[in-house]
């Protein structure tokens, strides 16, 4: 039966630098079991010979498994549900056979995307390694298939480099670690030839190996296993020309001495970036100590975790991967089964039961994460093996922003919403448009709200996007106040998304005199986004662009004017190759029906799919106010859309109205045509097929003595809820909070209002009544109260939609509005 060497485990890690830097501390014990793991592949996936996961990898939206197999190893994907063979399930000899078509390749040992293509590392114990790439449809041969003795040769040209346990990416080149009794190799490529970059196990012929490799601020470290019994193992820096041994280059017993200081320390097992620092595992060779675990500021080596975690039976710190919030290692433990250990940068805490409850789970050879959730790949090291397994859990809530900016006169802002009764943890992970990325973490206080001003945060003239990360459910809103180009000053808010998508879809758009639209992606995978443009026009029908790129972990900004042309009514289906998230901002000088040259922006998040019911609690036709709907049909057939407009109480009865819209169109409605002037309304459109509504308003807003043009726009609400929350609101000096009430039932709804301010934290619940098929405006510096920065939740007892309306004076002169629909709970 197949163990795993500890020159086996590999992690590649991308560098998120934190801002906040937290002081280690105790062990938390047994498990609370806080994480709900559920087995997401088992029995070898239907193989048993398929003894253990020894790589995942995310590649293109999906997660790849890399399996040991003595017949050949195995590579298979999974869209989150299903599970796909793609390498062991084709003919023999094959590139989709058993081994890539040779049956001595028994290991996938490495996983890592490198533009845009899966590399993956082998081990072949006679006749040298070999690499592979794939493009999400052909694997290619890149190291194994050339002339021996060439660097393209199996082994890279040297038989004796048997595996590749280590890939990383670090300055746009791919660096591949080997496994070679005469001294562990390191090798380069730039995409097109392979070039050695250390050899000989840096000097030491003990190195064996070349274990785990990260990317730790400007530099490439690499963890070794060393065969010397009374030495231990080492650490080495790349900076591009040369390598600098960080640890092993010290006398014995002290943390740079050899193995950390300890002998019994011969391999570096794991790497991973995490609160600022670099986090490494080891492999207790002495089968008596236990695992330990030690981080790296730049500056000075401290141990963290020894002792196997307080159990002596864990063996090794096998895999390690990190988050903006935890870090988590994976051991081997023959004894009681693996272990899953979190680190929030004080406390480490047991998060799964001994081998996920079936002792023969003897390693968590390898994990992985993406958005919200970890995945863990075991060793089957049973008497009777029955094949490795893959189990999940989901460790934090994430929401994404693709837009924002902190250029000149632009001001962007984080609201962070708590409805929990416990204090949450968010790590807020800036990614800008170079590839990099900051992380800061804060606290969100219970039943409270937290202000981040991200231009303090980032610096100014920065494209930036957000990914963030928290310990439990909070409800995250980007407003941002700006004077675009110097010349339009105005505001947009956007609520966070929960998740990426490959496609997204927004009704609105116009290229227009006096308008300026933009489509900002955040692309927070490892592969490159490739985009599609499909506009729905209501002059030329369906238009299509494409040939558009977002690198991976990165955002793009994309003006639709120039893509789409001028003059263009139009809605967009936005697709891409890989999963992101996609926004757009609009900037304007409305003309509207009268000359207005009402100034300002909206913005809206897309939405990955579209719905059959829309509501739309805001709406009105009052003085200074032009309400808009406008309605995409992105399929092939014709379809007719019916509305019903619900005014507010005493303003008459609901209007029924219905709009065709043809095939591949948008259509445009005027509401003020439809129910008359001065009325305050709500709208429900519904159709038998599946389309989307937007509801843009331009305005000159007049309440209170205010004078503020601008505008606004929101996707509708799919559904009416009973819970609802939202996170920004302002009652303090030029900013006036309205809650608008939508009430599409039969019922009177009792609505249950709580502020939750930054400054006093929750108030004392309020209510209002909204009757049957109505709405009902709440001004909420008079509900709640002056001068508080506040979230909002509002429960009912039967189903409502919400709306949050603000209008404001910002700062010097940055007139105008902005809208977002409530979050249903």
């Amino acid at each position: 039966m197949f163990v795993k060497r500890p020159s086996m485990t590999v992690l590649v890690v991308v560098l998120l630098v934190s801002v906040v830097v937290l002081i280690p501390g105790l062990y938390a014990g047994e498990p609370a079991l806080a994480l709900d793991w559920s087995r997401a592949a088992a029995g070898g996936f239907g193989d048993a010979d398929n003894a253990g996961v020894q790589s995942l990898a995310f590649f293109s939206g999906r997660l790849y498994a890399g399996a040991y197999n003595r017949g050949g190893c195995r590579v298979w994907s999974c869209d989150g549900t299903a599970w796909t063979p793609e390498v062991g399930q084709g003919e023999a000899g094959t590139p989709t056979g058993p081994g890539f078509g040779d049956p001595g390749t028994e290991s996938v040992s490495s996983l890592v995307v490198y533009n845009s293509r899966l590399y993956a590392g082998t081990r072949r114990s006679a006749g040298g390694c070999r690499v592979w790439s794939y493009d999400g449809t052909a694997w290619t041969p890149e190291v194994g298939q050339g002339e021996a003795g060439t660097p393209t040769g199996p082994g890279f040209g040297d038989v004796q480099n048997n595996d590749v346990p280590s890939l990383a990416v670090y300055r746009g080149r791919l660096y591949a670690g080997t496994y070679n009794a005469g001294g562990c190799q390191v090798w380069s490529y730039d995409g097109t030839a392979w070039t050695r970059a250390g050899e000989g196990g840096f000097g030491d012929p003990d190195n064996f190996s070349a274990v785990s490799m990260a990317v730790y601020v400007s530099s490439l470290y690499v963890g070794t296993f060393n065969n010397d019994y009374t030495s231990g193992c080492q650490v080495w820096s790349y900076d591009g020309t040369t390598w600098t041994q960080e640890v092993g280059k010290e006398a014995a017993g002290t943390p740079t001495g050899p193995g950390f200081g300890d002998s019994n320390n011969r391999t570096v097992s794991s790497m991973a970036v995490y609160n600022a620092g670099l986090y490494v595992g080891t492999y207790d060779s002495s089968g008596g100590g236990g695992c330990q675990v030690w981080s790296y500021d730049g500056a000075n080596w401290t141990r963290v975790a020894g002792g196997g975690f307080s159990d002596k039976h864990n063996l090794t710190a096998s895999s390690m991967v990190a988050n903006g919030l935890d870090l988590y290692v994976g051991t081997y433990n023959e004894n009681s089964g693996c272990e899953v250990w979190r680190y929030d940068g004080g406390d480490w805490y047991r998060e799964n039961t001994g081998g996920f409850g079936y002792k023969r789970n003897s390693t968590v050879n390898c994990m992985a994460m993406e958005g919200a959730w970890l995945y863990a790949g075991t060793e089957d090291a049973g008497s009777t093996p029955t094949g490795c397994e893959v189990w999940k859990t989901r460790v934090s809530e994430v929401l994404y922003f693709a837009e924002g900016y902190t250029g000149a006169s632009f001001h962007e802002y984080l609201c962070l919403g708590n409805p929990q009764a416990v204090d949450a943890r968010a790590a807020i992970t800036y990614l800008f448009r170079d590839g990099t990325a900051l992380t800061r973490v804060v606290k969100v206080p219970a039943e409270s709200r937290f202000t981040v001003y991200v231009n303090a945060d980032v610096g100014e003239g920065k494209e930036v996007s957000v990914k963030l990360e928290s310990s439990s459910p909070v409800v995250a809103e980007r407003p941002m106040y700006f004077t675009y180009n110097r010349t339009w000053s105005g505001g947009h808010d956007a609520m966070g998304v929960s998740s990426t998508s490959n496609t997204w879809y927004f009704a609105e758009g116009y290229t227009g005199q006096g308008f300026d639209e933009w489509i900002c992606v955040l692309n927070p995978g490892a592969t490159d986004a490739m985009l599609t443009f499909r506009f729905q026009t209501e002059e030329e029908g369906e238009v299509v662009r494409t040939g558009y790129n977002v690198p991976a972990c990165s955002r793009g900004s994309f003006k639709v004017n120039d893509i789409l042309g001028g003059g263009y009514q139009n809605s967009l289906k936005l697709e891409s190759s890989s999963p992101v998230v996609a926004e757009r901002p609009m900037y304007f000088d409305y003309l509207g029906t009268g000359n207005r040259h009402w100034q300002g922006g909206h913005c809206v998040m897309g939405v990955p799919g579209l719905g059959q019911v829309y509501y739309f609690a805001e709406g009105t036709t009052r003085a200074g106010f032009e309400e808009w709907l406008t309605l995409q049909n992105p399929n092939r057939m014709a379809i007719t859309v019916g509305a019903t407009y619900q005014p507010g109480a005493g303003q008459g009865d609901p209007v029924n109205k219905a709009y065709p819209v043809a095939a591949g169109e948008r259509y445009t409605v005027y509401v003020p045509g439809e129910v008359g002037e001065d009325k305050d309304v709500s709208v429900t459109l519904a159709s038998t097929a599946f389309f989307l509504a937007e509801r843009p308003m331009y305005f000159l807003y007049t309440g209170y003595g205010a004078s503020w043009p601008g505008g606004d726009c929101v996707i509708g609400s799919k559904c009416a809820d009973t819970e609802w929350f939202l996170a920004e609101g302002y009652t303090g000096p030029g900013f006036h909070t309205w809650l608008c009430l939508q009430n599409p039932g039969i019922d009177e709804a009792n609505v249950s209002i709580t502020y939750y301010t930054q400054e006093k934290g929750p108030l004392p619940a309020r209510t209002v009544e909204v009757p049957a098929g109505t709405r009902k405006t709440v001004f909420v510096n008079d509900h709640a109260g002056p001068d508080y920065q506040l979230s909002f939740r509002l429960t009912s007892n039967c189903p409502i939609v919400v709306e949050r309306p603000m209008y404001f004076n910002y700062g010097v002169n940055q007139q105008g509005g902005h809208d977002v629909v409530g979050y249903p709970e």
